[in-house]
């Protein structure tokens, strides 16, 4: 028994040891941790903006405008979403 309980605090006593952080990690300050931050995200702004301000995905990727529905489709949907809902049933919410 005493063996086993001698094992068992050497064992959490070890594992202790491994889940502390190394001790030669120095916490920098903040003030020079948030410059640092500020000036990193200053460079992706501006890395990802255009020559005239907007984003290069936007000035390359110009998509068409949407087509809305005439009033005619819109009832054609309507009544075929109608028929659907007669065939399945109410127990659709």
């Amino acid at each position: 028994m005493r063996v086993l309980f001698i094992f068992l605090l050497t064992t959490f006593v070890a594992i202790g040891v491994l889940a502390k952080p190394p001790a030669d990690l120095s916490v920098p300050s903040s003030s020079s941790t948030s410059e640092l931050r500020r000036s990193e995200l200053r460079a992706a702004l501006k890395s990802s903006l255009g020559a005239n301000g907007m984003r290069k995905e936007q000035a390359v990727d110009k998509s068409p405008d949407k087509r809305h529905l005439t009033p005619q489709e819109r009832a054609d949907l309507r009544q075929q979403l109608r028929q659907h809902l007669m065939v399945v049933g109410p127990d659709l919410p």
